[in-house]
């Protein structure tokens, strides 16, 4: 199912561990379907690869934090976007 900018509904989602093997294709599958991703990671050097062909994407918004490091604050910013 590919996501429609004209149905009227922003559709954001959130992915943990960005850098990941696993979190770093379905951001680039996301991305791909249209979806505006927020990736969460603290992406160390030797991961960076991971991400090269998705990381000029104007939908991708990428946050270098490790998620056990974030506040009640950091996270209600997400929920409401």
């Amino acid at each position: 199912m590919k996501y429609r900018e004209d149905s009227g509904i922003t559709r954001n989602i959130l992915v943990t561990g960005g850098a990941g093997a696993l979190s770093s294709s379905l951001t680039g599958m996301l991305l791909a379907r249209g979806y505006r991703v927020t990736a969460i990671d603290r992406l160390p050097q030797n991961c960076a690869w991971r991400l090269r062909d998705v990381a000029r994407n104007e939908r991708l918004s990428y946050v270098w934090k490790a998620v056990e490091d974030m506040t009640e604050k950091d996270i209600e910013g997400f929920v409401r976007k």
